[in-house]
């Protein structure tokens, strides 16, 4: 009801604009499925849609059954369900050049205002970029509300609790996949599309982890930079307001899992190794000149991993997005 009233908002009195919801059940044991449902009878919604992923499993959609090999909801996390209503929403769309048709996706929580749809709008049809996104923090203007009150940067990225985790990935991600680099929220589940592009976008697209995000973005800028698309003109980000729901996040500990995000961001450094060798050339400079940082990377488990962020929490304290490690200075921490 919120997200609806929020779009309602901001698209009331406007001519020639539409919008609708695609909702994805990503496999809710609590039945979220049939709660929306219910809502959405009884408010008389006729623009919001609801999908679940077991769909595309029951339909053995190739996309999904072949290419990805995907079995069961539960070997997917959000990445998953985004992804299906990403090849959904580009499967019947009724796009047209004459008309911008963008797809959005954002988290089923209230974490990010629909409002905002209207700067991510902006983003491809007044400043020219192929794509646009939202940030959570790491940038000016970028605001994190959490229990205490709405932080700004860098505040809020010094209040975050995996907060060298977060410096470590991307020191790795702007090494080994510099397309990304200058986006340092990479995982803001925030994102706006053209729907035309959306099919050669999602072809690659193989985790549906935790890693998601980055992945997505990566495969979008890849295809930008093929057509020619230069630079400055490939992603525009625009800092958000943002809630953190904490105690629901993949990347917190819990009582019964205390070391719950130092798996996450392990399993995230593994996935960022994977990317390296799917999207980067071996032969190129850019992955001879990092061949030692991935030996290292590849050495890490999680006691090591631990270890090392805990070493370089208690010696640098709150650390800034672009620290520059140096590769000694994190082999002397994991040892």
């Amino acid at each position: 009801r919120m997200k609806t009233a929020q779009l309602k908002w901001l698209f009331d009195g406007e001519e020639g604009k539409t919008w609708e919801i695609l909702a994805v059940d990503d496999g809710c044991p609590n039945d979220s499925l049939g709660l929306a449902r219910k809502i959405v009878q009884a408010e008389g919604w006729d623009n919001v849609k609801l999908i679940s992923l077991q769909e595309a499993i029951d339909q053995k959609i190739p996309f999904f059954v072949k290419d990805r090999k995907l079995k069961s909801t539960k070997e997917s996390r959000k990445g998953g369900a985004i992804l299906y209503a990403l090849w959904y929403a580009a499967k019947h769309s009724a796009s047209t050049k004459k008309v911008p048709h963008f797809v959005m996706y954002t988290d089923s929580d209230l974490s990010t205002d629909m409002s905002l749809c209207g700067l991510l709008s902006a983003g491809i049809m007044t400043d020219g970029c192929s794509m646009s996104m939202g940030a959570r923090y790491g940038m000016p203007e970028t605001f994190l509300v959490k229990d205490k009150c709405a932080l700004g940067h860098p505040e809020s990225h010094y209040d975050q609790p995996n907060m060298m985790k977060i410096v470590f990935r991307h020191y790795l991600r702007i090494r080994l996949l510099p397309m990304l680099k200058g986006i340092y929220d990479t995982q803001c589940a925030f994102k706006c599309f053209k729907v035309e592009d959306l099919p050669a976008i999602i072809d690659k697209v193989q985790s549906m982890g935790p890693d998601f995000d980055m992945e997505l973005l990566l495969c979008a800028l890849q295809y930008y930079q093929r057509a020619g698309v230069r630079q400055p003109k490939l992603c525009k980000v625009y800092g958000t307001l943002f809630t953190e729901d904490f105690a629901e996040s993949n990347f917190m500990a819990s009582s019964s899992d205390p070391d719950k995000p130092f798996k996450t961001y392990m399993d995230m450094t593994k996935g960022i190794l994977d990317m390296h060798r799917r999207y980067i050339d071996m032969n190129s400079y850019e992955a001879k000149s990092q061949r030692d940082l991935v030996a290292f990377c590849e050495s890490l488990d999680v006691p090591k991993y631990k270890k090392m962020i805990q070493k370089l929490e208690a010696d640098l304290g709150p650390t800034l997005f672009d620290h520059d490690f140096g590769l000694d200075k994190l082999k002397a921490a994991a040892k």
